[in-house]
């Protein structure tokens, strides 16, 4: 099976560590000998991608494993991106979220936007809106040019004042239209 792990980038840990099966692997081998798609890091990708779909939550050692196969990866690219689907996965306690965030930045500098977005992202989740957090999210529109953040304040909020600084044409039209339908909607009820 060593020859077989080796043909589409695995080593012996991702059978240790319970991310790849024998069953996997077969069918893996089979798809990639047929030729349609000879990208290694796709099998790889595909794998990191089912076992994070197929748990309902992980254990702090699961995740310091999957951080260990990321890095130890040939491409990284793929990878990096592996560990953002677990970054971002609902699933992962607080405490996983920072045993994560510790090595993100190991995959580049893409990793700086995500870490900032999804802490702010967090914070709307668990914390009342407030102008201090309003006016982070908008640095990090400023910072990044993403409007992800923006979309989550207008909604949550449910004062029309908080909404109303976001139809001005500084946050572009998406931006202006869901705000003034927000608005709208407060309106009517």
């Amino acid at each position: 099976m060593r020859m077989e792990l080796e043909d589409l980038g695995y080593t012996k840990k991702w059978v240790d560590y319970g991310f790849l099966t024998e069953e996997i692997l077969d069918y893996q081998l089979s798809e990639f000998q047929k030729g349609e798609d000879q990208n290694c890091e796709h099998y790889r990708y595909g794998t990191f991608k089912n076992w994070i779909n197929q748990k309902s939550g992980f254990t702090n050692l699961e995740i310091k494993q999957f951080i260990e196969l990321a890095l130890e990866d040939s491409d990284l690219i793929m990878a990096g991106s592996a560990v953002k689907d677990l970054f971002t996965n609902p699933k992962i306690s607080n405490h996983q979220y920072d045993l994560i965030k510790k090595e993100l930045s190991k995959f580049g500098d893409w990793t700086i936007k995500l870490i900032h977005r999804e802490g702010l992202k967090k914070r709307l989740e668990s914390e009342p809106l407030t102008n201090e957090l309003v006016h982070s999210c908008i640095h990090h529109l400023q910072s990044f040019n993403e409007n992800f953040l923006i979309e989550l304040i207008i909604d949550k909020a449910d004062r029309i004042e908080m909404i109303n600084q976001f139809t001005t044409s500084d946050f572009g039209k998406k931006i202006r239209n869901l705000a003034n339908e927000k608005i709208e909607c407060i309106k009517r009820h």
